[in-house]
């Protein structure tokens, strides 16, 4: 996403986006992190996300303006990412069948374990 930073003033105003918040390093890309805008002018900062896991995501970063206090920018992002399923006949083989029941058991159990109230 791009955020945009307006000076309205005068004077040329610093800023610094602070990443010391983030839950996981690389995970939150800022450019630039840093700058000065100038008097009537505006900057454009870009923030991308890049959550690595197949997961919702939410994270803080600080926005600090000038001499004021840092303000909490909150991002809220889920990955997610493409797949192929692709159903080609298989040879069945007595080590494959076995492998199957194997991987269909350990499921099985592993769903059982989830679903079990606590």
């Amino acid at each position: 996403k791009e955020l945009w930073l307006t000076n309205a003033g005068r004077v040329p105003v610093s800023f610094e986006v602070k990443l010391d918040e983030i839950s996981r390093p690389n995970i939150v890309e800022v450019v630039p992190a840093t700058g000065q805008i100038a008097a009537s002018s505006k900057q454009k900062i870009v923030v991308r996300m890049l959550p690595g896991l197949p997961q919702r995501v939410h994270e803080v970063l600080l926005l600090q303006v000038g001499h004021f206090e840092p303000e909490a920018v909150v991002i809220m992002a889920e990955g997610t990412y493409p797949r192929v399923t692709v159903s080609l006949p298989r040879l069945e083989t007595p080590e494959y069948l076995a492998l199957l029941r194997q991987a269909n058991t350990a499921c099985a159990r592993k769903r059982a374990e989830r679903e079990a109230p606590a």
